[in-house]
């Protein structure tokens, strides 16, 4: 069985993950994520079932001192990204979720097309995700992504 996270708050999962505190979090409902699994409440460790259950889809976690990245004037948190409202860095298209998604409302990395929930998809989805929980177990906690530009002195 595969568990996504809790929602409230995100700062435990930046923790339990060592860092020192959570900036901007993405949150859903484990029926808009489209996948057949349950999610876990962090604090507690409890299993939660309910479709309705609230869950952290990205939280961009902080080292302490760090400061969180806040939205550009096209409501994009992240880098490099091409487009509105996206949440990681370069994406191209609007509502993504993720590093490096092509397309409109991908949840995830490397994916190209719309709907997509999962990593490296192509093609056009509805909330129904293809997404295996074997892909969302390797792929879900991975907390890399491309560093943010070097300022120039």
């Amino acid at each position: 069985m595969c568990h996504s996270v809790h929602a409230p708050p995100a700062s435990l999962v930046c923790r339990h993950e060592g860092f020192s505190k959570a900036g901007p979090a993405r949150t859903s409902t484990l029926h808009v994520m489209g996948l057949s699994m349950s999610a876990v409440r962090v604090s507690t460790l409890q299993i939660l079932r309910p479709r309705s259950t609230k869950i952290i889809v990205a939280v961009e976690c902080l080292k302490a001192g760090q400061k969180a990245c806040s939205a550009d004037k096209d409501g994009s948190v992240g880098y490099h990204n091409k487009g509105r409202n996206n949440f990681g860095t370069m994406n191209d298209g609007d509502d993504n979720i993720g590093n490096s998604d092509v397309g409109h409302a991908n949840w995830g990395n490397n994916n190209i097309g719309v709907g997509n929930r999962c990593f490296n998809k192509t093609g056009n989805r509805k909330v129904i995700s293809e997404c295996s929980l074997l892909e969302f177990r390797k792929y879900a906690w991975v907390l890399d992504s491309p560093l943010p530009p070097s300022k120039k002195a």
